[in-house]
């Protein structure tokens, strides 16, 4: 849900990584400006499975 990605991205920043949200444009079907993904790093794979290691893969 959009809360968890807002948390994640936030941690991450706390820890010195890159970190966005992608919010959607709005030209399909998801409503416009809906969180429709976050982007974590470039950073080594254990930096970031401290933030992002509970999430499962999809």
């Amino acid at each position: 849900d959009e809360e968890t990605g807002l948390q994640i991205v936030k941690e991450a920043m706390q820890a010195g990584l890159n970190a966005c949200c992608i919010h959607d444009a709005g030209r399909t079907q998801v409503p416009r400006g809906s969180m429709t993904a976050i982007a974590v790093g470039p950073a080594p794979v254990g930096r970031i499975d401290k933030i992002t290691g509970h999430l499962k893969l999809l």
